[in-house]
């Protein structure tokens, strides 16, 4: 190892600790807003194994159906389904469901809505892809990995069967009483560029992928203009 890359294994240890440019590009508008409240619980649905952990240096509980390394010291990891968590009601001031939605079959998403809702005292962050533009975009990226790299990817494999949900569905679940905030997030050819750097065995590729699209995320979590491939839904409750 030269020391070059030595230098880049301690940069990056230790300040973007597991960053990915896409999923810090899920998580940071929720940042901004939590770093409004820091007391609060906080519990990431379908967190896997870091969350929003690497983002946010705040000890967090994460519910998912199973947990595979690395770990996160700040999570505490819960196994559990999204349709059921098990908690009581109000157990958590903050709760965030990112990308997590169009992994479940359409007819339990509103079961997940209504337990994301049910175990919040004040916010839910709910994040996922979202309509006809997010439904293009993994049909594009699909077959760019199918044609170009023989890749099939088991994630975005579901996205396609079960659909990406749409907002009107999303809105029409939460009761009227519920202050909601709708943002864009992640512009689908910034989407579509990271994404297809990230999958690339190019050298060059991928060192521009874990190192400068990195340190241009702060630049790149502003770039939210229409079509998005994303948004992300404020809930705040109201008991």
């Amino acid at each position: 190892m030269n020391y070059l890359q030595k230098a880049k294994l301690i940069f990056f240890n230790e300040w973007y600790p597991h960053w990915s440019p896409d999923i810090a590009l899920r998580y940071l508008p929720i940042i901004n807003d939590l770093k409004k409240y820091p007391e609060g619980t906080i519990l990431d649905v379908g967190s896997g194994s870091l969350g929003i952990t690497p983002y946010l240096k705040r000890n967090v509980t994460g519910v998912d159906v199973t947990f595979y390394p690395p770990y996160s010291k700040l999570l505490t990891r819960i196994k559990g389904t999204a349709t059921k968590l098990p908690f009581k009601n109000q157990s958590f001031d903050y709760v965030l469901c990112v990308d997590t939605l169009e992994h479940v079959p359409p007819k339990f998403r509103s079961q997940v809505i209504r337990e994301l809702l049910r175990v919040a005292k004040v916010k839910v962050y709910l994040v996922n892809p979202c309509d006809e533009p997010a439904r293009i975009e993994d049909n594009f990226i699909n077959n760019y990995l199918i044609t170009y790299k023989a890749i099939k990817d088991p994630y975005l494999s579901e996205h396609i069967r079960y659909g990406q949900p749409k907002s009107y569905e999303i809105t029409s679940i939460i009761p009227a009483n519920y202050s909601i905030l709708i943002k864009p997030l992640t512009n689908i050819y910034l989407h579509r560029l990271i994404l297809i750097f990230q999958f690339s065995s190019n050298r060059i590729m991928k060192f521009i992928s874990s190192v400068i699209f990195i340190l241009l995320i702060p630049l790149f979590n502003c770039i939210n203009f229409q079509p998005t491939y994303r948004k992300l839904f404020v809930i705040i409750i109201k008991h």
